[in-house]
C-alpha cells in the first residue's frame, strides 16, 4: 500500500468514528488504516461516542490514551464532554492522565461540569480528580456550575468536594489523592 493509499484510509477512518459508522471503521482497520492524525483521530471520536468495544480495538492496533488533538485534547477530554462515564472509566484503566489539560486548561472534570455530566463528575471526583483544577488558572469547576451552568446538582457535589480536598490539606495542589466515595 502507498501513501497516499494509507492516509485515504486513515481519513475514512477518522470519519467513520466521527459519524459512528463503526462496522466501517473496523473493516478501515482491518484493511490497514493508519492510526495517525492531523486534528482529531479515531481514537478521539470513538470516546465521544462511548464505543469502549471499538477503543480497545484501537488501542490494540497502537492508537494511545495519550493521543491528542491540536487543541491538545486527549481522548478522556471528549468522553468527559459527552458524559461518557463507562468510557472515562475504561480509559483510566488504560492509563488517561485524570488532570490532563487541554491548551486552555480544561481537565476532564471542568469538561463534564462544562457540560452538566453529574454522574461523569462523581466518578471523575471519585476517581481523585482536583476540584480546584482551574480554567487557564481563572475559574474552577465549581465556580463555573454556579455562574455559567447555573447546576445545583453539579454545584453542590463540587462544594462538598472541595471541602473535602481542602480538609485533606491538598487545597489547590495538583496531587491527586484517592477521596472517600460520595454519598
Amino acid at each position: 500500500m502507498n501513501n497516499n493509499d494509507a492516509r485515504m484510509l486513515a481519513d475514512k477512518l477518522v470519519m467513520a468514528t466521527r459519524f459512528a459508522n463503526f462496522s466501517r471503521a473496523e473493516k478501515l482497520l482491518t484493511q490497514g488504516a493508519a492510526l495517525e492524525h492531523r486534528d482529531t483521530g479515531a481514537i478521539h471520536w470513538t470516546a465521544s461516542h462511548g464505543n469502549t468495544d471499538f477503543l480497545k480495538k484501537l488501542l490494540d492496533a497502537g492508537a494511545s490514551v495519550h493521543d491528542r488533538d491540536l487543541n491538545d485534547a486527549k481522548p478522556i477530554h471528549y468522553a468527559a464532554w459527552n458524559g461518557r462515564t463507562e468510557t472515562i472509566l475504561f480509559l483510566l484503566e488504560e492509563g488517561a492522565e485524570l488532570e490532563s489539560r487541554t491548551w486552555d486548561g480544561q481537565t476532564p472534570l471542568f469538561a463534564a461540569t462544562m457540560h452538566g455530566h453529574l454522574e461523569t463528575v462523581n466518578l471523575l471526583l471519585d476517581a481523585g480528580a482536583n476540584p480546584h483544577g482551574a480554567r487557564d488558572g481563572q475559574i474552577s469547576p465549581l465556580n463555573w456550575a454556579k455562574t455559567q451552568m447555573k447546576n445545583d446538582a453539579i454545584a453542590k457535589r463540587l462544594e462538598q468536594a472541595t471541602k473535602d480536598w481542602d480538609s485533606r490539606g491538598y487545597a489547590g495542589k495538583p496531587e491527586s489523592p484517592k477521596p472517600a466515595p460520595h454519598p
